[in-house]
């Protein structure tokens, strides 16, 4: 799929995929984790946002690709696209990271392990200024 990237706009997902955007910002004492869902029409399915106690920003935004991840399965969404701003995090998990600390370490395993969930599912990596729907709705 992995258009949006190579686009300087946010893309709508191909035809029967739903498309989370992930991101998350830096507060005092943690971080503020958002989830947005839109459906192939650009329909918004879901918006959702919690408060992490991480410092680093780094985990912060895996553990809220594991709160999208989570939703998309309580959903029971079969065919998904997660974007997510964070290089790093869509290198992890892909097995492109060699040394992860523990904390990013163990939500990384627990993101791969929720993907089995999907019958189609892809993590792609945007630019942030193309993610402003998830980065709106964690500010």
């Amino acid at each position: 799929m992995s258009t949006t990237a190579k686009s300087k706009n946010w893309l709508l997902p191909l035809e029967g995929w739903i498309k989370i955007n992930t991101d998350a910002w830096d507060r005092d004492r943690g971080s503020l984790g958002a989830a947005l869902a839109k459906d192939d029409k650009g329909g918004t399915l879901l918006a959702y946002s919690t408060f992490f106690e991480f410092d680093d920003p780094i985990v912060a935004e895996t553990a809220t690709l594991l709160e999208g991840i989570r939703l998309a399965r309580d959903h029971d969404f079969r065919h998904v696209a997660f974007e997510v701003d964070c290089e790093v995090v869509t290198k992890a998990i892909s097995g492109h990271v060699k040394y992860l600390p523990w904390e990013f370490q163990s939500l990384t395993m627990e993101c791969k392990m929720l993907l089995h969930n999907f019958d189609l599912r892809e993590i792609e990596w945007i630019p942030r200024e193309i993610n402003t729907g998830a980065h709106n709705l964690a500010i």
